[in-house]
């Protein structure tokens, strides 16, 4: 189990959305996404399993739409299972910029 929590910053380049770093998650880690640091968007993030057999990737309540909520950060602490990976889509509040998905692996470890 890596040693540190992951954390990815979503940014907003020429359009586009740009999550950086891409990454993998551990079972029991912390993932945590922010804007990045000049940044005044809020977005939003949804995860679909893509493998395995949790239909949520976090400690606590599924959202009922699958959407976490609008904000500037969006933390939560990994419960999938060994070998359950995620799509996540992440949606900015600025007009014109298409939805991004970036795929994210949890629960190894």
């Amino acid at each position: 189990m890596p040693a540190s929590d992951a954390s990815v910053v979503i940014d907003v380049v020429n359009g586009r959305i740009v999550c950086d770093p891409a990454t993998s998650v551990y079972h029991g880690r912390r993932a945590t996404w922010s804007r990045a640091a000049n940044a005044t968007f809020s977005f939003r993030l949804r995860f679909t399993p893509k493998s395995g057999s949790s239909p949520w990737p976090f400690t606590g309540p599924k959202p009922a739409d699958n959407w976490t909520d609008m904000k500037p950060s969006f933390s939560g602490v990994i419960a999938a299972k060994e070998d359950d990976a995620f799509k996540y889509d992440v949606e900015v509040d600025i007009a014109g910029v298409n939805s991004y998905d970036p795929m994210i692996i949890v629960g190894r470890g």
